[in-house]
């Protein structure tokens, strides 16, 4: 168990990021890895997205994202 807090912009509101959780390095070389990841993304911010296992996991609801995201500063999340 763990728990996760971070402050994360997405500069001029564009980009797409994210944190890996319990995932593994698929290719070192290319920085790949597969498993969880909090998206860090202006179009799917607050989800748990599958990187390289499948795609969404979990999505934040939108209307609740564009009450919340902050396009042009920074933004607490708490995993």
């Amino acid at each position: 168990d763990f728990e996760l807090t971070f402050d994360v912009r997405l500069k001029n509101g564009v980009g797409n990021s994210g944190v890996q959780v319990r995932s593994a390095v698929t290719n070192a070389k290319d920085c790949v890895g597969n498993g969880p990841q909090v998206e860090v993304a202006a179009n799917g911010f607050g989800g748990l997205y599958g990187e390289g296992i499948g795609g969404w996991m979990k999505q934040a609801p939108e209307n609740t994202v564009r009450q919340v995201f902050k396009s042009d500063d920074f933004n607490s999340y708490h995993v």
